[in-house]
Order: C-alpha cells, then structure tokens, then sequence
C-alpha cells in the first residue's frame, strides 16, 4: 500500500507540475470557480453520478453480512470485490487503445471537420467530410472491441486457472467471469461517454450516467439481497443497460451531426 500510495503521489505531482507549466497561476483561491458550477451544472452533476455509480456496487456490498471490517470506518467484501478488482486490470489494453489510437484518430478528424465549418467550407465537402470522420470512428471502435473482446474472451475460458493462480475460491469462478463482462462493458461506457462529449451533447451524457447510477445501484442491491449466487450479475447488467442508453445517443449525434454542428454549436 505505500508503494501504491507513493505511486499516486508520484502522479499527482507530475500532473500538477505539467498544468502550472501550462496555465499561469493567479492567486491560490479563484473566485470565479463556484460561478462556473452554476453555469455547467450539469457537468458536475455528470461527474458526480458517474463516479459515485463506479463505486455503488462496492458500498452496497459493503454492507452484506460477508463484508468484513478493515479499520472503523472500512469495510472489504472479499468474495465481491477481489474478482472484480483482478477484472479491472484485463482493461487495461482496451483503455489504451482508446488512448493512443481511437480517440487520436477521432480527435484529428474532428478537428478536420470543424475546420471545414468555420472556414466556411461547402455542404458537399462538409457532408463528405462528416462521413470519414464518422467511418474512421466506427473502424477504430470495432479494433478495440475485438482487442479488448478477446482479451476478455480468453480470461474467460481461462477464468477457473485464474482463479486459482490468484489464490481465490472456486466459488468466485462465476463472480469473476461476470465481473470480466461488466469490466468490459464499462470499459466501452466510458469510450462512449468521451465520443458523447466531443459531440457537445452534454445532457445526453448527464441522462448517461444518471441512468448508469441508478441501475448500478437497485441492480447491486438486488443481486446481493438475492445471495453469493448472483454476485456481479448486477454489476454486469447495470453497465449494458447503461451501454445500450449511450450507444443510441452516440448514434443519433453521429446522425444529426451536421444539423447539431450548426444548430447547438457556437462556430
């Protein structure tokens, strides 16, 4: 844990470092900061739906009988937690991907895009630009889906030795390859919600991760209350609801992306 905890410290100071390079800094306190809450609530309120839906499934299972106590004010669900935690790091080349290729990729034909629009470029040469952006979205989505499914494809075949390999019970099998699902979904959650955002579609993504709240919330609640036998379908369940919800609102903005371009964004 201190080498964790150096680790995080280590980031945080490099990133600190990097934006007071980047941005000059003008007095330790900002006065303005709370006026621009006011303004983009509905960004904060995305980014305290979506986050606190990360961690729903941890606090409800956090308070079932096979929860333990770690200090005082720490609880732990080993039979929940430890298989879902291991899944989180099979995501890792998924999230990377996305990283260095698609939203590369996207970014660059985004920027293209626009440059057409506020250089007062055609409709036809807009429209054709519109449609390499939105096919170079679709080819580098499909890569990461097959990279990221097979990875998660091959844990799962090999879920039991894993299983093993990591010193946990045969009866968290299941949990594990569940939770390999939700992982996955989740992973392709937030690709989405980045796409969504890019878009400017801010209340679809708001509508998002409220909908990723409150399904991850009744859903883990019901599959805890239900027994160890269903652990993690909640958490599996809960991230394709909110998959499907995101995926129709990214298709309806790439469909509607020109008459949002020059209806909704100040060009």
């Amino acid at each position: 844990m201190a080498g964790f905890a150096l680790g995080q410290f280590a980031i945080f100071a490099a990133l600190v470092s990097r934006m007071l390079t980047e941005f000059e800094l003008q007095g330790f306190i900002n006065r303005d900061v709370p006026g621009y809450f006011l303004k983009y609530w509905d960004m904060a309120l995305t980014g305290l739906f979506y986050n606190a839906a990360i961690w729903m499934d941890k606090v409800v299972f956090w308070n079932t009988p096979e929860s333990r106590a770690v200090l005082d004010w720490l609880r732990v669900n080993d039979l929940y937690e430890s298989p879902v935690f291991f899944s989180y790091l099979t995501i890792v080349p998924g999230m990377a991907i996305f990283l260095l290729r698609v939203e590369t990729a996207f970014h660059e034909n985004y920027q293209q895009y626009f440059a057409l629009v506020t250089g007062r470029g055609t409709l036809s040469q807009i429209l054709a630009r519109k449609v390499l952006l939105v096919e170079s979205l679709r080819v580098n989505l499909r890569y990461l889906f097959v990279v990221q499914g097979t990875v998660t494809g091959l844990c799962l075949a090999l879920a039991p030795t894993l299983v093993e390999k990591m010193e946990l019970f045969p009866v968290q099998v299941t949990i594990f390859r569940l939770a390999l699902v939700g992982a996955f979904l989740q992973a392709l959650v937030s690709v989405v919600m980045v796409i969504l955002f890019y878009f400017a579609q801010r209340m679809g993504v708001l509508i998002t991760s409220a909908v990723y709240l409150v399904s991850m919330t009744v859903l883990s609640w019901l599959s805890a209350d239900l027994g160890y036998q269903y652990y993690g379908y909640g958490y599996a369940v809960g991230n394709l609801i909110t998959l499907c919800v995101a995926y129709q609102l990214m298709e309806r903005s790439l469909s509607k992306l020109e008459y949002m371009t020059f209806s909704q964004e100040p060009v």
